[in-house]
Protein backbone atom coordinates (compact mmCIF):
# COMPACT_ATOMS: atom_id res chain seq x y z
CA UNK A 1 0.00 0.00 0.00
CA UNK A 2 1.32 3.69 -0.58
CA UNK A 3 0.58 6.32 1.77
CA UNK A 4 0.94 9.87 0.30
CA UNK A 5 0.88 12.37 3.47
CA UNK A 6 0.49 16.08 2.43
CA UNK A 7 1.76 18.73 4.81
CA UNK A 8 1.85 22.59 4.78
CA UNK A 9 4.79 23.92 2.79
CA UNK A 10 5.30 20.38 0.68
CA UNK A 11 5.10 21.44 -2.53
CA UNK A 12 3.65 19.12 -5.20
CA UNK A 13 3.08 21.01 -8.14
CA UNK A 14 -0.36 19.20 -10.32
CA UNK A 15 0.80 18.70 -13.93
CA UNK A 16 -0.77 19.96 -17.06
CA UNK A 17 -2.36 17.30 -19.72
CA UNK A 18 1.13 15.84 -21.34
CA UNK A 19 2.29 14.45 -24.12
CA UNK A 20 4.90 13.85 -26.53
CA UNK A 21 8.06 15.23 -24.59
CA UNK A 22 6.87 15.80 -21.92
CA UNK A 23 8.67 14.37 -18.52
CA UNK A 24 5.52 11.83 -17.85
CA UNK A 25 6.05 10.52 -21.48
CA UNK A 26 8.14 7.49 -21.10
CA UNK A 27 5.69 6.15 -18.03
CA UNK A 28 4.18 3.42 -19.69
CA UNK A 29 0.13 2.71 -19.66
CA UNK A 30 -1.25 1.59 -16.56
CA UNK A 31 2.10 0.83 -15.12
CA UNK A 32 1.82 3.93 -13.15
CA UNK A 33 -0.31 7.38 -13.24
CA UNK A 34 1.51 10.60 -13.50
CA UNK A 35 0.09 13.01 -10.87
CA UNK A 36 2.39 15.79 -10.02
CA UNK A 37 6.02 16.89 -9.91
CA UNK A 38 8.12 17.04 -6.66
CA UNK A 39 10.13 19.23 -5.02
CA UNK A 40 12.85 18.19 -7.63
CA UNK A 41 10.69 18.79 -10.66
CA UNK A 42 10.65 14.60 -10.89
CA UNK A 43 7.48 12.69 -12.04
CA UNK A 44 5.46 11.40 -9.18
CA UNK A 45 3.88 8.42 -10.44
CA UNK A 46 1.37 6.64 -8.07
CA UNK A 47 1.76 3.19 -8.78
CA UNK A 48 -1.65 0.86 -8.97
CA UNK A 49 -1.93 -0.68 -5.67
CA UNK A 50 -3.83 0.21 -2.53
CA UNK A 51 -3.30 3.76 -1.73
CA UNK A 52 -3.96 5.99 1.51
CA UNK A 53 -4.11 9.85 0.67
CA UNK A 54 -4.32 11.63 4.13
CA UNK A 55 -3.76 15.78 4.96
CA UNK A 56 -5.56 18.18 6.98
CA UNK A 57 -7.81 20.15 5.06
CA UNK A 58 -6.90 22.41 1.88
CA UNK A 59 -3.32 20.14 1.89
CA UNK A 60 -4.23 19.14 -1.54
CA UNK A 61 -5.92 15.49 -1.20
CA UNK A 62 -8.76 16.02 -3.47
CA UNK A 63 -5.58 17.84 -5.90
CA UNK A 64 -3.94 14.23 -5.85
CA UNK A 65 -7.35 12.15 -6.59
CA UNK A 66 -8.81 14.68 -9.19
CA UNK A 67 -5.21 14.19 -11.01
CA UNK A 68 -5.20 10.45 -10.79
CA UNK A 69 -8.80 10.44 -12.04
CA UNK A 70 -7.56 12.18 -14.94
CA UNK A 71 -4.81 9.84 -15.64
CA UNK A 72 -6.40 7.15 -15.71
CA UNK A 73 -9.30 8.70 -18.04
CA UNK A 74 -7.32 7.60 -21.30
CA UNK A 75 -7.13 3.72 -20.32
CA UNK A 76 -10.63 4.18 -19.21
CA UNK A 77 -11.48 5.38 -22.99
CA UNK A 78 -10.06 2.01 -23.82
CA UNK A 79 -11.76 -0.10 -21.49
CA UNK A 80 -8.58 -1.18 -20.06
CA UNK A 81 -9.75 0.77 -16.74
CA UNK A 82 -12.65 1.39 -14.86
CA UNK A 83 -13.07 4.26 -12.21
CA UNK A 84 -15.41 3.58 -8.78
CA UNK A 85 -15.91 5.84 -6.39
CA UNK A 86 -17.89 6.88 -2.72
CA UNK A 87 -18.70 9.69 -2.20
CA UNK A 88 -21.01 9.89 0.88
CA UNK A 89 -21.02 14.10 0.99
CA UNK A 90 -22.14 14.41 -2.40
CA UNK A 91 -19.25 16.79 -2.08
CA UNK A 92 -16.84 15.74 -5.09
CA UNK A 93 -18.31 13.13 -7.56
CA UNK A 94 -21.67 14.75 -8.63
CA UNK A 95 -22.58 16.49 -11.86
CA UNK A 96 -20.11 15.93 -14.62
CA UNK A 97 -17.44 14.08 -12.39
CA UNK A 98 -19.85 11.64 -11.65
CA UNK A 99 -19.93 10.82 -15.51
CA UNK A 100 -16.20 10.22 -15.46
CA UNK A 101 -17.01 7.12 -13.12
CA UNK A 102 -18.08 3.55 -14.03
CA UNK A 103 -20.04 3.30 -10.63
CA UNK A 104 -20.52 6.03 -8.02
CA UNK A 105 -21.98 5.52 -4.19
CA UNK A 106 -23.26 8.49 -2.37
CA UNK A 107 -25.81 5.97 0.39
CA UNK A 108 -24.49 3.66 3.01
CA UNK A 109 -26.01 0.59 0.92
CA UNK A 110 -24.88 1.76 -2.96
CA UNK A 111 -21.59 1.78 -0.40
CA UNK A 112 -22.00 -1.53 0.45
CA UNK A 113 -23.10 -2.49 -2.49
CA UNK A 114 -19.93 -1.21 -4.26
CA UNK A 115 -17.94 -2.36 -1.74
CA UNK A 116 -19.41 -5.95 -2.17
CA UNK A 117 -18.94 -5.85 -6.04
CA UNK A 118 -15.16 -4.70 -5.55
CA UNK A 119 -14.86 -7.33 -3.09
CA UNK A 120 -15.93 -10.43 -5.22
CA UNK A 121 -13.49 -8.36 -8.55
CA UNK A 122 -10.70 -9.34 -5.70
CA UNK A 123 -11.35 -12.64 -5.12
CA UNK A 124 -11.75 -13.32 -9.07
CA UNK A 125 -8.30 -12.38 -9.13
CA UNK A 126 -7.05 -13.98 -6.02
CA UNK A 127 -4.24 -16.36 -6.47
CA UNK A 128 -3.10 -15.52 -9.84
CA UNK A 129 0.70 -15.13 -10.06
CA UNK A 130 0.41 -11.78 -12.10
CA UNK A 131 -2.88 -9.67 -13.05
CA UNK A 132 -2.75 -8.76 -17.11
CA UNK A 133 -5.11 -5.63 -17.73
CA UNK A 134 -7.56 -6.36 -20.59
CA UNK A 135 -10.91 -5.29 -21.60
CA UNK A 136 -12.33 -8.50 -19.98
CA UNK A 137 -10.55 -7.74 -17.08
CA UNK A 138 -9.98 -4.38 -16.38
CA UNK A 139 -7.94 -2.30 -13.47
CA UNK A 140 -10.47 -1.14 -11.20
CA UNK A 141 -9.53 2.23 -9.78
Amino acid sequence: MSTIRLRSGDRVSLIPPWGEGSPLSNVGPLKGFPVALDNDMRPFVLQPVHTLVVGKSGSGKGSVLHAAIRACLPHCSTGLCQLWGIDPKRAELVGDGAKLLRRVAHTPEGVHDLLNDLYQVMLSRQGARSFQVSVARPLVV
